[in-house]
């Protein structure tokens, strides 16, 4: 007899993989950072068309919080941040004001 270990165990197993890899899959489709460079709404999805974030963390301690109508960046805030390398950032979005 066969037993399949994901469906033997009571409760089913908690897959914390998934559960943690889809909320950062979320944030990097809207905002993806590197040392020096910050993307805004890099994947965007279409169905999104009008939406906002705020708190947002990205790399060297930055905090940022902005909003999107019709798909496309319209405000934004940036705040906090380390000192040194990689402190200064370069804000770039693939959709464009317009």
């Amino acid at each position: 007899c066969k037993v399949d270990i994901l469906s033997a165990a009571e409760p089913p197993p908690f897959q914390i993989d998934a559960n943690m890899g889809w909320t950062s899959a979320v944030q990097e489709m809207l905002l993806a950072s590197e040392t020096g460079k910050v993307i805004v709404l890099p994947a965007l999805p279409s169905q999104w068309g009008r939406g906002a974030l705020s708190g947002l963390r990205c790399r060297a301690g930055v905090s940022v919080s902005l909003k999107w109508d019709c798909g496309k960046w319209r405000s934004g805030t940036r705040a906090g941040g380390r000192p040194g390398p990689g402190s200064r950032y370069i804000v770039s979005n693939p959709r464009p004001f317009g």
